[in-house]
């Protein structure tokens, strides 16, 4: 039986695969713009240094909102078959090419980076526009039509809201940065990386808790620091060369926790730790001035920023990194994941997920596709009744 929908033209079709097409890619960016880590950019990639700019400061943060917004809208838009409905999604879509063009002129001339996810969002803008330039040309659809939002195109918008959402738990963590893997004891159940400033108070907060975690895992946890005092943390970088000189007479661990828990880490709080820890205190204060010291710390600051740190405190228990804390969930997660890493190394591979995505997608354009057929037969006259038309036939003769 041959259908009673329309089919849409090719340009209502192009501006509806374009719209998808840059939400999906609104999606991916605002994941890795207001989430706490990057997750389909490098940490030190284009997209990066693109959101690090002064443009990108400025303009930025309403950027993925405002995709997540302008795209949906406009593949919404363009279900309806008004002329109406399509002028204005046309016009939208013109409106948004021209500020893709922009930004993509900002990025290549003035920036000189380029962020992937912000190129995709672009380039998929820039051929709405394109759409959209079609369809007012053609002049399609009908003046006051009535439609619905009935439609297997909701399958697609699916597949483009939800598939980089499904990402971040069904793909595997990011190939481990080298800094990691080179503090790493390959004799260990487990390596904990943690990324830590003595004065910052999450990283204070985490200690115990850490700690907690890793006596309650019952498993061989090598643990080691990488130092990043923060330049607005007065003491945190004498409280590093403290570490670093406690280390040397393999006191490092019992330097940090004393550390993380004193009230004065300044110089007097330093030297007060070393005698408690029964260190020789002439020799850890000249330690404490050494540039041998300086270097290390700056090049443990160096490894923090090649690693992609994002935040304090951070904490790789084997290949996952968990960034901040927060003290309401305890030791849990950290013993999840200390378990994890003993497994599988704390990869995250869960291929279900797209397949519930793709089966789920597939129902959803199915019910769209059925209710249309049905809005399109409730919107035909019904046909005349046998009866009815051989009385008019008779009348008029």
């Amino acid at each position: 039986m041959t259908s009673p929908v329309k089919r849409a033209h090719p340009a209502v079709l192009l501006l509806r695969l374009s719209a998808l097409t840059a939400l999906a890619f609104s999606v991916a960016l605002a994941i890795d713009y207001y989430g706490p880590r990057s997750t389909f950019c490098g940490a030190d990639g284009g997209c990066a240094h693109v959101a690090g700019s002064a443009i990108g400061q400025l303009i930025g943060p309403w950027l993925p909102a405002l995709g997540l917004l302008v795209y949906t809208s406009i593949f919404v838009g363009s279900l309806f078959s008004s002329r109406e409905a399509l002028r204005t999604m046309s016009l939208l879509a013109i409106a948004g090419a021209v500020g893709a063009a922009v930004f993509l002129g900002l990025q290549g001339l003035v920036i000189g980076e380029w962020c992937v996810l912000c190129v995709g969002v672009d380039t998929a803008a820039i051929v709405g526009g394109i759409a959209g330039g079609w369809i007012l040309r053609a002049e399609l659809g009908e003046p006051g039509a009535k439609s619905t939002l009935a439609s297997p195109w909701w399958g697609l918008f699916a597949v483009a809201a939800v598939g980089p959402l499904l990402w971040i738990f069904a793909f595997p963590d990011p190939d481990l940065p080298a800094p990691i893997v080179e503090r790493w004891d390959r004799t260990a159940d487990v390596n904990i990386v943690e990324m830590a400033d003595f004065e910052c108070p999450y990283c204070r907060a985490l200690d115990p808790v850490l700690h907690e975690a890793i006596e309650e895992s019952g498993l061989d946890v090598h643990l080691t620091r990488i130092m990043v005092p923060l330049p607005f943390h007065e003491h945190a970088r004498g409280a590093a060369a403290a570490f670093f000189c406690a280390q040397r007479e393999g006191k490092g661990d019992e330097m940090a926790s004393h550390l993380f828990a004193a009230e004065e880490i300044g110089r007097e709080g330093l030297l007060t730790a070393a005698r408690e820890l029964s260190l020789d205190v002439a020799a850890f204060e000249g330690c404490l001035d050494e540039d041998a010291i300086d270097d290390a710390i700056d090049a443990d600051m160096e490894d923090a920023r090649r690693a992609g740190m994002e935040g304090l405190p951070t904490v790789w228990v084997g290949e996952r990194a968990l960034v901040g804390f927060d003290g309401r969930s305890g030791a849990r997660p950290y013993v999840e994941a200390i378990h994890a890493a003993a497994r599988d190394g704390g990869r995250r591979v869960r291929w279900w997920l797209f397949l519930v995505l793709i089966f789920g997608a597939g129902f959803i354009a199915l019910a769209g596709d059925r209710l249309r057929q049905r809005a399109a037969r409730a919107a035909r006259p019904e046909p005349e009744p046998p009866a009815e038309k051989k009385r008019r036939r008779k009348k008029r003769a």
